[in-house]
């Protein structure tokens, strides 16, 4: 058994890839923004001032997803 805790990656909901290997264009869904795009948990891509705003989360647990 295993004791250490597996992160669940985000797939794209466009290509239903991982983050490290999508290669869909990356913008925000909601402001259109180009700078700091992660996957959230919808498959969606969301910029850092929205993803703070609506509360939604990288893979890595992180609004900001640093």
């Amino acid at each position: 058994m295993s004791s250490g805790t597996t992160h669940i990656k985000f797939r794209c909901g466009q290509c239903e890839m991982i983050e490290d290997q999508c290669e869909c264009d990356k913008f925000c869904v909601l402001c259109q923004s180009q700078l700091d795009i992660r996957i959230c948990k919808d498959g969606l891509m969301y910029c850092v001032p929205c993803r703070t705003a609506c509360d939604y989360k990288t893979s890595d647990g992180d609004p900001r997803g640093f």
